[in-house]
């Protein structure tokens, strides 16, 4: 039995989304996980063993908390990324298992904001043609109703079942939880890409954290390991790199842990310039579809590589295009002036 209501999300909606994800850096499905699920994921949330996360940059104090998600969660993050699928957002280029898994987020009452940050880096990076379709993102589900997240400098309210998608280089940060007993609870996933993996330090540990660590000296193993869990190489094993953490800055690999997994993660700081501003979307409502241009520019045939399956989707995603529609009235009513 399905976790989603994805019967409920018109073409019409599925192409929004995609026009939000790709200019705003985010979109929202309202109550697409199911009441039932929702009541199951929250009492799993309850009972799941946390590891405190940091609230801030340098700073680590926190009242967040972060804890591995039960085989319902994962469940749950898998069917979202199948429909993602169906948004023409997620795509062959995305690897769900690079992410480790999906993990519960807990706020105590209290919490104070997080920092604006990203969850991967793009400031060095060259977006190719059709990056749009390969960017890594991140699922962010509401378990509690009244959920906030701010996302491109707006705070935003959510509730349970609401479930949220935002570009790995949307500027986005955890609400406080201003409550004085209720403690809010969030599904979260990484859906990093070959290119992009979720970014990990070892220098980002605790001292106690990093004495339990486990490190693979063995050099055979070491060799075995930069060919089986590197992401763009040819004998790169899913399965493997799930067992492994690898710190870029010092070239080690560690064995993986929960714990681990958690303390090193690391988010980077947006740049000041949010190339997800509202008025860019806006500016590009000026298109206007009399003028002679042929087809969508929110669905430009650079932006994606459309295979035989997707080609139909992409043109109906452009005939729903919302932004498109609503040109073409603003042209229609022009001519009566």
């Amino acid at each position: 039995m399905g976790h989603l209501k994805v019967h409920t999300v018109s073409v019409r909606k599925r192409a929004e989304a995609n026009v939000d994800f790709g200019f705003r850096g985010f979109c929202s499905f309202s109550g697409l996980v199911d009441g039932t699920t929702v009541s199951q994921l929250h009492q799993s949330a309850e009972a799941a063993d946390y590891c405190e996360i940091f609230n801030r940059f340098g700073v680590k104090k926190s009242k967040r908390a972060a804890a591995k998600a039960d085989g319902l969660g994962q469940d749950v993050i898998q069917e979202v990324f199948s429909f993602l699928k169906t948004c023409l957002i997620a795509g062959h280029q995305h690897v769900l298992e690079m992410a480790r898994g999906a993990s519960f987020l807990r706020s105590l009452p209290g919490v104070e904001k997080q920092d604006d940050h990203t969850d991967f880096d793009f400031r060095d990076f060259l977006p190719p043609p059709a990056f749009r379709r390969a960017k890594p993102f991140s699922i962010w589900i509401a378990l509690v109703n009244g959920s906030h997240l701010w996302l491109s400098g707006v705070e935003r309210q959510f509730n349970a079942g609401d479930v949220v998608v935002f570009a790995g280089d949307c500027r986005h940060s955890g609400a406080a939880n201003t409550s004085r007993r209720s403690i809010n609870y969030r599904l979260f996933s990484y859906v990093p890409t070959r290119d992009f993996d979720v970014p990990w330090e070892f220098d980002n540990c605790r001292d106690a954290t990093k004495e339990a660590a486990i490190r693979v000296n063995d050099k055979i193993e070491v060799k075995r390991l930069h060919a089986q869990t590197n992401p763009v190489s040819g004998k790169f094993e899913p399965s493997e790199h799930a067992k492994y953490l690898y710190d870029r800055k010092t070239g080690a690999f560690y064995v993986f842990s929960v714990p681990l997994w958690l303390d090193g993660l690391d988010t980077a700081e947006p740049s000041m310039s949010d190339p997800y501003a509202p008025e860019r979307l806006s500016s590009l409502s000026s298109f206007n579809p009399v003028s002679g241009v042929r087809h969508c520019p929110h669905f430009s045939i650079d932006d994606f590589i459309p295979n035989r399956e997707e080609r139909d989707v992409l043109n109906d995603f452009r005939a729903q295009c919302t932004l498109c529609k609503l040109n073409r009235k603003r042209a229609r009513d022009t001519r009566f002036y």
